[in-house]
């Protein structure tokens, strides 16, 4: 799905840019005039989607073919403004819609999109590969290992086999006093570690 570009792709938005046709006041009396302004809250109806918007930068075109920024405008007019939406929805450029006056239940006016801001979608987790899986479990193991080599464990054990290998180097015949002095040292540390 493409967010911009040609007309006959579809896109996400909530933002857009829009040229409204306002339509003139019914014709009676009694009624109050209607007046379109920044900040309107109206109803936003497009095919069988309708949802709340509200009207932003609004500007008028005058006879010159000039954009002039409005704070209010009375219809009939043909004005651009932009409209946010309280929901994200499937659009395509140049698509049609309706304005609807939420409290009177009236339609205000008609209008068209010219421009969207795409909505950004929420990343695809990755496919979980083979590859991808081998290598999370070889960074897995590689922390398990580094962890454990950090461990007071490991620290003791490590000790103790460079000491074995210190007394098989240092009288390799005499196997009864290499188990002597091992547990000599065995006695030293375990007094140390008590106290």
């Amino acid at each position: 799905m493409t967010l911009r570009g040609d007309e006959s792709h579809f896109a996400f938005s909530n933002k857009l840019l829009v040229e409204l046709q306002i339509f003139k006041d019914s014709e009676q009396e009694n009624e109050t005039k209607r007046y379109i302004s920044n900040g309107l809250s109206c109803m936003m109806h497009k095919g069988n989607l309708q949802t709340h918007a509200v009207i932003e930068k609004l500007q008028i075109e005058d006879e010159q073919e000039q954009s002039k920024k409005q704070m209010v405008v009375q219809g009939p007019a043909k004005v651009q403004c932009r409209l946010s939406l309280s929901d994200t929805i499937v659009l395509q450029r140049f698509d049609s819609f309706i304005l609807r006056d939420c409290y009177k239940n009236e339609t205000f006016a008609i209008g068209k999109i010219l421009k969207y801001s795409p909505y950004a979608l929420p990343e695809q987790p990755q496919p979980i590969t083979k590859e991808l899986l081998k290598a999370k479990q070889i960074q897995e193991k590689e922390r398990i290992r580094q962890e454990y080599e950090r461990s007071d464990v490991y620290q003791r054990l490590k000790k103790t086999l460079k000491c074995i290998k210190s007394i098989q180097d240092e009288d390799k015949s005499d196997l009864k006093q290499a188990f002597t002095k091992f547990e000599q040292m065995k006695r030293n540390r375990a007094s140390s570690l008590i106290s």
